[in-house]
C-alpha cells in the first residue's frame, strides 16, 4: 500500500508573478475592499441586487408560466452578480493567478445577463398584460423593474467592454 506525502514549504509559497508570500492555511490574503463600491461598476451591482430583490418580491409566487421564467432568469442573474460582488469584495481577482481574462469573462457574463432579462422581462409583460385578476398589477411592476434591471446589466456590460477594450490596447 503506497503513501502519498505532500510536503508545503512556507519560505518559498509564493506564487509565480507575485510578490504576496501566503501560506494557504492562514487567511491574509483576503482584503476587504469597500472602494469597489463607491465607483460606478460597485454601485451598479449593488443596484442590481436591489432591482433584483425588488422583481422576485412582485412576482413571487409565479401563477403563470411567464412568471416561472421570469423569475428564473431573475435569480439566476441575482446569483452570479452575488458571486461577483463577492469576488470583487474580497479581492480574488487579485489573488488568484489563473490564466483568465477577467475583464472579458465579467462582460461576457453581464451580456448574457442582460439578453436574459430583456427577454424575460417581455415574456413577463406580454404574459400579465390584459389580465383582469388580483395580482395582475404587481407582475406588470415587476416586468417593468426587470426592464430597469436588464438596463443596469447593459451598462455594465458596457463599461467592462470599455475596460477590456482599454486593457487590451495597453
Amino acid at each position: 500500500m503506497s503513501e502519498t506525502v505532500i510536503s508545503l514549504n512556507q519560505s518559498s509559497s509564493h506564487r509565480a508573478g507575485s510578490t504576496n508570500n501566503y501560506d494557504a492555511a492562514d487567511l491574509r490574503w483576503i482584503q476587504f475592499n469597500f472602494n469597489y463600491f463607491k465607483h460606478t461598476d460597485g454601485v451598479l451591482k449593488l443596484a442590481q441586487l436591489i432591482l433584483a430583490i425588488i422583481c422576485m418580491i412582485l412576482a413571487s409566487p409565479a401563477f403563470l408560466s411567464g412568471t416561472h421564467f421570469f423569475l428564473f432568469a431573475i435569480v439566476l442573474t441575482f446569483i452570479c452578480t452575488i458571486l461577483w460582488s463577492v469576488a470583487h469584495f474580497l479581492g480574488i481577482r487579485d489573488v488568484l493567478n489563473l490564466p483568465i481574462n477577467w475583464s472579458l469573462s465579467e462582460f461576457v457574463n453581464f451580456f448574457i445577463a442582460s439578453t436574459l432579462l430583456f427577454l424575460a422581462s417581455i415574456v413577463q409583460l406580454i404574459t400579465w398584460f390584459g389580465r383582469s385578476e388580483r395580482v395582475t398589477g404587481r407582475n406588470i411592476a415587476a416586468g417593468f423593474v426587470g426592464i430597469i434591471d436588464m438596463i443596469a446589466y447593459a451598462l455594465s456590460a458596457y463599461f467592462l467592454y470599455l475596460q477590456y477594450k482599454f486593457s487590451k490596447s495597453t
